[in-house]
């Protein structure tokens, strides 16, 4: 099968990872995959190593030279169905793929409304063949906002990943103390991602715990907001932006992943993987990923008092932190396996090219 994958993000993310993971292993699965995005995509290299790369998109909405540019690739590779991943692909490089008859599927994985303009309603309703989101939540939040797009043209496939990395990596050095406690945050300092919450709820654990550390890992626009908050906080370590995910998932005791509107919520099964139980908010689709009690602690949204009681229940408590390590990496494995993924997609984009 001949299949274009789309992905226009100049930053690094889950949807990001996810359209590079899908890349590259549906490619180890002999299908040909060519894969559109800026020249600043930030896995570039790597993926220019594995699969066709064609850095021919712009991110400008509309743009006619991104979309005149996506066709010649389209003919020129016999592609047989697109996969757009971001909603600016579907301004260009599924626009591309619709003008030339080539099935278009999107992949939505954002856990927001969706406006009912008429252009989404072209682009949502009319151009895509089918809609695929990562999660229950996300398709529930798409269909309630757009009842003009038809259910039977959506369906559900979970974020899959190796598990294995997970369990084998040394854990990365993050300057804390050998033996110490170390509760951590892993993604994009948006407000969204709670963040915020994390820094307020850390002022009442750091006085709780003497002997835990908070590893914060990534970087973003809320970085400013943060430190004012931290600054005169103890056990604070700033570990910036990392691309060795498993070695960060080992080095952590505690995962503290208060988000509010996660289409999925792939560092929580990173986590998980890693045997690392996790403090999500209840919220979007990390219920659906995380068993409150099981796997970790499920807190309301915004509530720092939640989120420091819930840490220092799995600060003070190793064993349900092993109890829950061990439950979350079977619930990985059996559940979000990055081959039960790539199975689903398989035969998803096997449909659309049939059609």
């Amino acid at each position: 099968m001949r299949i274009a994958i789309a992905n226009t993000a100049r930053n690094y993310g889950g949807q990001e990872a996810m359209a590079a993971v899908l890349a590259e292993q549906l490619q180890a699965r002999s299908h040909d995959v060519v894969f559109l995005c800026r020249p600043v995509f930030p896995a570039l290299e790597r993926l220019q190593s594995r699969v066709a790369v064609e850095p021919v998109l712009r991110g400008i909405d509309w743009d006619p030279r991104s979309i005149w540019r996506a066709r010649k690739v389209l003919q020129r590779h016999g592609v047989q169905v697109m996969l757009v991943t971001t909603n600016k692909d579907m301004r260009s490089a599924a626009l591309a793929a619709w003008s030339l008859g080539v099935p278009v599927v999107v992949r939505r994985a954002m856990a927001r409304p969706l406006r009912g303009t008429p252009h989404y309603r072209f682009l949502y309703g009319v151009l895509p063949q089918h809609i695929v989101t990562n999660s229950h939540a996300t398709r529930k939040i798409l269909l309630d906002s757009a009842p003009w797009i038809d259910p039977e043209h959506t369906s559900v496939i979970h974020n899959g990943i190796d598990p294995r990395p997970f369990r084998e990596a040394e854990p990365a050095e993050l300057g804390i103390p050998p033996g110490a406690l170390v509760i951590g945050f892993v993604g994009r300092f948006v407000e969204w991602k709670g963040v915020l919450t994390v820094a307020e709820a850390w002022k009442r654990v750091v006085r709780a715990l003497p002997d835990a550390h908070l590893a914060l890992v990534g970087e973003g626009e809320m970085e400013a907001e943060m430190r004012a908050l931290l600054a005169d906080v103890d056990r604070v370590q700033w570990v910036g932006f990392r691309r060795d995910v498993p070695s960060i998932m080992r080095s952590l005791d505690v995962l503290a992943f208060p988000s509010t509107m996660e289409g999925f919520g792939l560092a929580a099964v990173e986590a998980m993987a890693a045997s690392v139980p996790v403090v999500g908010a209840r919220a979007a689709a990390l219920p659906e990923v995380l068993n409150d009690g099981v796997e970790g602690l499920l807190i309301p949204p915004r509530d720092p008092a939640a989120l420091a009681d819930a840490l220092l229940r799995l600060g003070r408590d190793p064993e349900l932190r092993q109890r829950m390590g061990r439950l979350g990496q079977a619930r990985v494995e059996r559940q979000f396996s990055l081959d039960r993924m790539l199975d689903a997609y398989e035969g998803l984009i096997e449909s659309a090219a049939e059609r």
